[in-house]
Protein backbone atom coordinates (compact mmCIF):
# COMPACT_ATOMS: atom_id res chain seq x y z
CA UNK A 1 0.00 0.00 0.00
CA UNK A 2 1.26 3.70 -1.18
CA UNK A 3 -0.91 5.31 1.56
CA UNK A 4 -3.92 5.78 2.85
CA UNK A 5 -6.23 8.73 3.29
CA UNK A 6 -9.93 9.77 2.88
CA UNK A 7 -12.04 12.84 2.23
CA UNK A 8 -15.47 13.61 1.03
CA UNK A 9 -16.05 14.91 -2.48
CA UNK A 10 -19.05 15.56 -4.18
CA UNK A 11 -20.50 12.75 -6.60
CA UNK A 12 -20.45 14.73 -9.53
CA UNK A 13 -16.56 14.41 -9.05
CA UNK A 14 -15.71 11.01 -7.65
CA UNK A 15 -18.34 8.75 -9.45
CA UNK A 16 -16.44 8.35 -12.62
CA UNK A 17 -13.41 7.67 -10.25
CA UNK A 18 -15.44 4.93 -8.27
CA UNK A 19 -16.54 3.44 -11.52
CA UNK A 20 -13.25 3.26 -12.80
CA UNK A 21 -12.16 1.67 -9.62
CA UNK A 22 -9.60 4.69 -9.06
CA UNK A 23 -11.64 4.92 -5.42
CA UNK A 24 -12.94 2.62 -3.32
CA UNK A 25 -16.02 2.69 -0.89
CA UNK A 26 -14.67 0.65 1.90
CA UNK A 27 -18.50 0.89 3.19
CA UNK A 28 -20.99 1.57 1.16
CA UNK A 29 -24.19 0.74 3.26
CA UNK A 30 -22.79 2.98 5.87
CA UNK A 31 -23.94 6.51 5.88
CA UNK A 32 -22.71 8.71 8.42
CA UNK A 33 -25.03 12.04 8.88
CA UNK A 34 -22.74 15.58 9.75
CA UNK A 35 -23.45 19.05 9.79
CA UNK A 36 -21.84 20.88 6.79
CA UNK A 37 -21.95 24.55 6.83
CA UNK A 38 -21.47 27.34 4.66
CA UNK A 39 -18.90 29.41 5.04
CA UNK A 40 -17.50 32.45 2.11
CA UNK A 41 -15.65 35.81 2.05
CA UNK A 42 -16.53 39.01 3.12
CA UNK A 43 -16.87 40.60 0.10
CA UNK A 44 -19.66 42.79 -1.42
CA UNK A 45 -20.85 40.62 -4.38
CA UNK A 46 -24.43 40.32 -5.54
CA UNK A 47 -23.90 37.41 -7.04
CA UNK A 48 -22.21 35.66 -3.96
CA UNK A 49 -25.22 36.65 -2.28
CA UNK A 50 -27.61 35.03 -4.09
CA UNK A 51 -25.58 32.13 -4.64
CA UNK A 52 -25.27 32.00 -0.85
CA UNK A 53 -29.23 32.54 0.34
CA UNK A 54 -29.53 29.29 -2.25
CA UNK A 55 -27.19 27.38 -1.22
CA UNK A 56 -28.69 28.00 2.25
CA UNK A 57 -32.11 27.86 1.58
CA UNK A 58 -31.77 24.74 -0.44
CA UNK A 59 -29.42 22.88 1.62
CA UNK A 60 -31.33 19.42 2.29
CA UNK A 61 -29.95 16.62 5.50
CA UNK A 62 -29.93 13.54 3.76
Amino acid sequence: MDGLAYGMIPDLQGLEHIRSGLLVDILPSCHIGVKLYWHRWSLKSKLLDDFSRSIVKNGVIC
